[in-house]
């Protein structure tokens, strides 16, 4: 086998290289949504797409529907004991200085209120500041 050869595994499904999406006949499967917009709607993407914002109606639609599925993606949040959430967000602000509490919230999984709570015990252990 020579170096630049590629190995391909056979499956019942072939994936797309890129997007692991499925493939048939060497094209990724595509799946088509018909909406309704309302004319100002239709309108106003016409407009960006001329603007040059989108190369079409269609790339402001899958644009539109990866924002909004990014922006409803379910956060999971992990419970854990008040030791370890200290522990935690001390070594996320130790490598992470000037963050916020909701940034270290996302980064670790974990409750707001939980963050809190941690950070307000380490400023009072002194192990952190609070900044203005």
């Amino acid at each position: 086998m020579r170096k630049d050869q590629h190995i391909r595994i056979e499956s019942e499904v072939d994936r797309h290289l890129y997007t692991n999406l499925p493939t048939e006949n060497g094209d990724t499967l595509k799946y088509q949504a018909a909406v309704k917009l309302t004319p100002k709607e239709y309108e106003g993407v016409e407009r960006l797409v001329k603007a040059g914002y989108f190369l079409n109606v269609s790339d402001f639609v899958r644009f539109a529907v990866r924002d909004k599925l990014e922006a409803l993606k379910p956060t999971i949040v992990r419970r854990i004991s008040t030791q370890k959430a200290m522990r935690e967000v001390y070594q996320y602000i130790k490598s992470h200085p000037e963050v916020y509490p909701d940034e270290i919230a996302d980064a670790l999984s974990m409750d707001l209120e939980a963050v809190m709570g941690a950070v307000s015990a380490l400023i009072s252990k002194k192990k952190v500041k609070e900044s203005a």
